[in-house]
């Protein structure tokens, strides 16, 4: 079910309906014109100079408002459409974070980005654009040739028939735009996840001089993408191609049919004239209603993948004391490779426990599994017996990853944004573990060393105090001293899990247990 903050469809349709109505007021200025026109040319010939110059004048203040008023209109939904855009893409990212965070875990950065700078913007379009176009094309078509039909029916009914040849082009490119829109989206978020983790390994990649591996890892998804882009570059090029063709048979085939029956006197020149000017009109709008058709196809599938994004599981918190952590025939497949396999174990309350085992054993990934960050392939983790949870309180369970956070923002601002005393105490762990107040408050968290960085995120988990502490190679980049003021920490307390290598193992009341082949053991 959707998580209920953020429904993307919300006021769409007004949006329509007022950009459907700026549109409409410019419809009846191209029928004002035409009759001015044909008018003026009508006196021209019968030397009526006064009536000309009048006309003339008419015409030409009528034009200027057209245009003045169009330029305006043009304008105000240019910057009116851009602030729903920005206003739409904040409420899809609040709407991601705030609601049940495991859609982020299953879908890629690439993924999230092509949604909030594509798939969103794709779907509003149709509402902001192509939708009011649409209906202003009809509306505008009904009123060139209702007009056509009243003076002459028959170079109405002659004229409206060619340009339905305009229909053509739109359903020409539906199924290959349907096809190849997926594709690319797809594409497109693999080659940014791509070039995002090539950025954040660039110091591997320079110093283990990997340039040309890296380019090679490239190339395929590049010719991929090339390949489908070639595809949807040639679909769109015959639609212009058929669109070019049309609009030269439509422009000289109405020349061609009212000329006729201006010579067979079916119709005078003044109806002729008015009629010629009108078809550009109709033949624009028909056009107009073509172009735009296409984007209600793509609408579909960008509704499709924003949806799935939304659509999450609602928030099952847990913030109840717990008494033991057990897990159950539990298994986790990580890349195609089975880390955990069948492992049975419960954590009981009171005790602290050591998890050692060799790299790519599955420890880490047994306390992702606890906190909900994976699910188990199958068997189930249950706190005190339920496993229905995705969510829990960090002063219930917290969990520091091995892996630590980098934030544009300073520590300070971080911490401004905990609870008072949760803040406080952060900022006396983090000046005990001997970051420096400069640092905390001038410096961005992603500029900060790894050993700042991981006293950084102890001090908020110590600041928690929470009843169950999940700690993941906490003694990476530390110092001596801080070494030993985490051990301290760690020791007056109860219910810590933790993955390490430190001689932690060796000291005090722990409960020391190894992962090896997927498996528990006890030491």
């Amino acid at each position: 079910m959707n998580n209920g903050h953020f429904d993307f469809k919300r006021k769409t349709k007004l949006i329509c309906l007022r950009n459907t109505f700026i549109k409409m007021i410019l419809i009846p200025f191209p029928v004002i014109i035409s009759k001015m026109i044909s008018i003026l040319i009508s006196n021209s010939v019968g030397n009526n100079i006064s009536i000309v110059v009048r006309c003339s004048i008419n015409a030409a203040v009528v034009l200027l408002f057209f245009s003045v008023f169009n330029f305006c209109s043009e304008l105000y939904l240019k910057i009116i459409n851009s602030k729903i855009i920005n206003i739409k893409k904040s409420e899809f990212i609040f709407s991601v974070l705030s609601g049940n965070l495991d859609k982020l875990n299953e879908n890629s950065h690439g993924t999230l980005i092509e949604i909030l700078n594509k798939e969103l913007i794709t779907f509003l379009n149709v509402y902001m654009y192509h939708l009011p176009n649409i209906i202003v094309g009809v509306l505008s078509v009904v009123a060139y040739l209702s007009i056509m039909l009243i003076s002459s029916p028959i170079i109405g009914i002659s004229i409206f028939a060619l340009g339905l040849l305009q229909i053509i082009p739109a359903f020409v490119v539906k199924k290959a735009l349907e096809k190849n829109y997926d594709k690319c989206s797809e594409l497109e978020a693999e080659l940014t996840d791509y070039v995002s983790d090539g950025v954040k390994g660039f110091d591997t990649i320079k110093l283990f001089d990997l340039k040309k591996w890296w380019i090679d890892g490239l190339v395929p998804l590049h010719k991929r993408y090339l390949d489908v882009g070639f595809k949807s570059l040639k679909a769109y090029a015959i639609h212009d191609s058929l669109n070019r063709f049309i609009e030269n048979v439509l422009k000289f085939g109405c020349y061609v049919v009212v000329g006729v029956f201006i010579i067979f006197n079916i119709c005078d020149i003044e109806i002729g004239i008015q009629d010629i000017y009108l078809s550009g009109g109709l033949y624009s709008s028909i056009a107009v209603i073509t172009r735009n058709i296409p984007n209600l196809f793509l609408k579909k599938e960008a509704e499709k993948r924003i949806e799935n994004m939304l659509t999450t599981s609602s928030i099952n918190s847990l913030d109840k004391y717990i008494n033991e952590i057990s897990l159950k025939n539990v298994n986790i497949v990580y890349d195609g490779k089975k880390t955990i396999e069948n492992l049975n174990y419960t954590f009981i309350n009171g005790d602290n426990y050591s998890i050692s085992g060799n790299n790519g054993s599955g420890k880490t990934s047994l306390l992702n599994c606890i906190s909900r960050i994976i699910y188990p392939s199958s068997g189930t983790v249950c706190i005190d017996g339920d496993d229905n949870y995705n969510y829990i309180d960090p002063s219930v369970l917290l969990y520091i990853p091995q892996v630590d956070a980098s934030f544009s923002f300073t520590s300070y601002e971080l911490f401004s944004m905990l609870e008072d005393d949760i803040a406080e105490k952060s900022i006396d762990n983090a000046e005990r573990f001997g970051i420096d107040k400069k640092v905390i408050e001038n410096v961005a968290i992603k500029d900060l060393s790894g050993g700042e960085r991981k006293k950084l995120f102890l001090s908020i988990a110590f600041a928690y105090s929470p009843q169950w502490l999940m700690l993941d190679e906490p003694y990476n980049n530390l110092d001596p001293r801080s070494c030993e003021l985490l051990t301290t920490k760690i020791l007056r307390r109860k219910n810590v899990i933790i993955i390490n290598h430190y001689t932690l193992c060796n000291i005090g009341d722990i409960k020391k247990i190894r992962i090896a082949d997927g498996k528990i053991f006890y030491e």
